[in-house]
Parts: structure tokens; C-alpha cells; sequence
């Protein structure tokens, strides 16, 4: 846990000279105020790390000159850790209410697609024209190509899997962008592949797709 704000690391950040590990925001608001570890109290250095994916692979955040060196203070009586903590509790329950808030969206987002599937309310077929502004639906050769088509239809079958129960959804994302990138994904051998694991759904979510 981190000992700022006494939570579990949210963003792991290191100071790299003591191996001292605290949540990035925590310690990004204390070394505003102070360039001390809040645990051992010696000089931080230039900079920390933060958004650590391996050994190899993070990000360097320098620290900025004080305008003023703060004075010692034991660490139990710091007040910039009670500052620092108190920062660090609000900006973690503002972060829990737009995780909660985002969450509620998705919740009923997934359930109204459920009413959907189960009452058979199709889409409409809309044209691809400058007017409509939609575009005919890309070729495999296209979908390959854009990084930016993947990524969005990721997104989307990430969260439209979510609709059926028990899938796997990692599994059946990473199927749906392999036959894009091969075939038509609304032609009869695709949606026979996907109707196996979403039964007589598959040609509906294939035409959203």
C-alpha cells in the first residue's frame, strides 16, 4: 500500500535511488511541496518513475526546483504528508465517482442492449452518402489497414459482448477482428462461425459491427 495516502498503489511510481514505491498522484502532489522521500526523508533526486509496464518500459517524471526548502520535520508529524493525504483522499473519491458514474452508464447501456436482442429491434439501413456522412463498409484489405477502424470496433464488441453471459470476450474480440481482417464478416461463413457462440444474435451484431 501506499504510505501517503495508506491505500493500495493506484499507478505505481518508484523513487529509483531508495526503491520506495507510492501512488503517482501521491507522490506527485508531495514533491510539490517538498524534494525529501516521505519515508526516509533523503533527497528524492531529479526525477521518478510512474506508469511502470516492465523493466525496460516506463515513464520519467523530473521534478522542478522548490521555490523554498522546507524545513525537517519528522515524518509522523509532517504536515505536508497530512496535506499531501488529504489531496490525495480527494482526488481518489473523485475518481471513485466518475468510476461509479461511467459503471452506471455502462450497466444500463448493456441493459438496454439486452432489450434490444431480445426484442428483435433491428437497425435500419442507412445509405452511405455525403448526406448520411456513412461510408461504405470497409473491405478486409481496408479494415487491415486501419488502425484507427480496429481500435474503434474493438471498443465496440469489448462492450457489446458484455450483453451475453458467460463468454469469452477476449477470445471472441480478438476472433471477430481476425476474420475482419480476412473475409466479410457479414457473409454466411462468418456469421455461421460467430452464430456458435452468440446463437441467432450474430448476424444482427455483425451488421452493427
Amino acid at each position: 500500500s501506499c504510505s501517503i495516502c495508506l491505500w493500495s498503489l493506484v499507478d505505481r511510481a518508484v523513487i529509483l535511488k531508495f526503491s520506495h514505491e507510492f501512488c503517482f498522484e501521491c507522490l506527485f502532489v508531495w514533491t510539490e511541496q517538498s524534494c525529501r522521500c516521505p519515508l526516509c526523508t533523503q533527497a528524492i533526486g531529479d526525477y521518478l518513475i510512474h506508469s511502470i509496464r516492465s523493466r525496460y518500459d516506463y515513464c520519467k517524471h523530473y521534478l522542478l526546483p522548490l521555490r523554498t526548502s522546507p524545513p525537517y520535520c519528522p515524518v509522523q508529524n509532517n504536515p505536508i504528508l497530512q496535506n499531501t493525504r488529504n489531496c490525495a483522499w480527494r482526488r481518489r473519491r473523485e475518481r471513485e465517482r466518475r468510476d461509479d458514474t461511467e459503471n452506471d452508464k455502462l450497466e444500463r447501456s448493456i441493459e438496454f442492449r439486452q432489450w434490444i436482442y431480445r426484442h428483435d429491434v433491428y437497425a435500419k439501413h442507412v445509405a452511405s452518402s455525403s448526406f448520411t456522412k456513412y461510408r461504405p463498409y470497409p473491405t478486409p484489405a481496408q479494415f487491415s489497414a486501419s488502425q484507427d477502424l480496429i481500435s474503434r470496433t474493438t471498443s465496440f464488441l469489448r462492450r457489446e459482448l458484455q450483453v451475453w453471459e458467460g463468454l469469452d470476450m477476449e477470445f471472441l474480440t480478438t476472433l471477430i477482428i481476425s476474420l475482419m481482417k480476412a473475409i466479410d464478416i457479414r457473409s454466411e461463413s462468418a456469421v455461421k462461425l460467430i452464430s456458435e457462440f452468440l446463437d441467432m444474435d450474430a448476424p444482427y451484431t455483425m451488421e452493427e459491427d
